[in-house]
């Protein structure tokens, strides 16, 4: 349990403790051509701080889904390019009638469509997989 102090080590509050040592308002003193020079530095430090915090991170995110973007439109050509050459091997050995050429386009678009979920799934896999 603990024990009160005795009031002789009690401190004690005097009047002149309870007094402000500052003035009423603390810019009373401040002279008026220093308020632009603070607001031009609140400025500079906002812009600085914006920079630093939003700005920089939102460049590298661009540049980062740019790259993204380019690499799956180049990727996308590629894989056109190679269901197109597919096309033509498979025209080449199937007779040349109309009904064979036919035959030809829906087997090279089933190729095609099988590849891209085979790439699809591989990519969704090694994802999964920790």
């Amino acid at each position: 349990m603990v024990e009160p102090m005795p009031e002789a080590t009690r401190p004690r509050l005097v009047e002149s403790d309870c007094e402000p040592s500052l003035p009423a308002f603390p810019h009373e003193d401040m002279k008026t051509t220093e308020i632009p020079k603070l607001i031009s530095e609140l400025f500079e430090m906002s812009k600085s701080y914006l920079e630093q915090e939003a700005v920089a991170p939102l460049r590298r995110t661009a540049r980062f889904a740019g790259i993204s973007l380019l690499g799956g439109f180049l990727f996308a050509l590629g894989w056109l390019f190679l269901a197109v050459a597919g096309l033509r091997l498979i025209q080449t050995l199937l007779p040349d009638t109309p009904l064979w050429s036919v035959l030809a386009y829906v087997i090279g678009g089933l190729a095609a469509l099988a590849g891209a979920v085979a790439v699809i799934w591989a990519a969704n896999r090694s994802k999964a997989s920790p």
